[in-house]
């Protein structure tokens, strides 16, 4: 899964934190992030957020 959060700090220093809705298509997330932009012009610092599920055996797998 992908997402985009906003990392710029509001005038009190707090992250914006704003997330775009997680999706399986890594565009889908960076389009949040550019209406995000648009619609806050000084919100220029993003993160992309991506889930990897991993999977662990306390043995090897026979």
């Amino acid at each position: 899964m992908y997402a985009f959060r906003c990392l710029t700090l509001n005038d009190d220093d707090t992250e914006c934190a704003e997330e775009s809705p997680p999706s399986r298509d890594p565009t889908e997330p960076q389009g949040w992030a550019f209406d995000h932009m648009r619609a806050h012009p000084e919100h220029t610092s993003y993160a992309e957020v991506i889930e990897r599920p991993w999977v662990m055996w306390r043995q090897r797998p026979t």
